[in-house]
């Protein structure tokens, strides 16, 4: 059960990942169009430029990474494929530290090997990668809208969760609840 958990939002933090990164690429040619330049080569370069994506806080994607080539992939490969991508992730360098160690925010923060551990059947896999796909942030108001569907998935799991594990789920609107118990001066109870 954790696995299945951990694969949905393991799938759907790499599909947020390439939905920001490909946002930031309409930017980034909203911005250099912007400074008067139209020619197709130098929007390419900057598009190429970690530092484009990094400034912004958004991570630069290797086309191995991208959500929208990992889910058109042959569906005997994908497994590996998204084993690689959660790789690629986790060595990603943002900068360096103050003793020139590089800075690698999401280093053991996602689960190794999940896809080819899981063992599913490559048309389960894709159908689940084809159903994560319809989620659209442009069609949601919510301004933390991978927050939301990750709260979504950790009330689902809690549902049939094993409560000895120590695994606790608290609804949506219990935390709004409490946050506003505990500033009772904003907004209202």
């Amino acid at each position: 059960m954790t696995d299945k958990r951990d694969l949905l939002l393991t799938l759907v933090f790499i599909k947020f990942t390439g939905d920001r990164f490909n946002q930031r690429r309409e930017e980034i040619v909203e911005e250099v169009k912007a400074h008067g330049i139209d020619d197709e080569f130098m929007i390419q370069r900057q598009l190429q430029n970690p530092n484009q994506y990094q400034q912004e806080e958004f991570f630069y994607l290797s086309d191995d990474c991208l959500w929208d080539k990992l889910i058109e992939l042959n569906t005997s490969d994908m497994a590996l494929k998204f084993d690689n991508c959660i790789t690629e992730l986790e060595q990603m360098e943002v900068g360096k530290d103050a003793n020139g160690k590089p800075i690698c925010p999401l280093k053991n923060a996602l689960p190794e090997q999940i896809f080819t551990k899981t063992a599913l059947e490559a048309g389960v896999l894709k159908k689940v990668c084809d159903e994560i796909n319809k989620i659209d942030p442009k069609k949601f108001k919510e301004t933390d809208l991978i927050g939301r569907v990750y709260e979504y998935f950790l009330q689902a799991f809690s549902i049939n969760a094993d409560k000895e594990e120590g695994e606790f789920y608290t609804p949506h609107s219990i935390v709004e609840l409490i946050a506003s118990l505990i500033e009772p001066y904003d907004g209202t109870i």
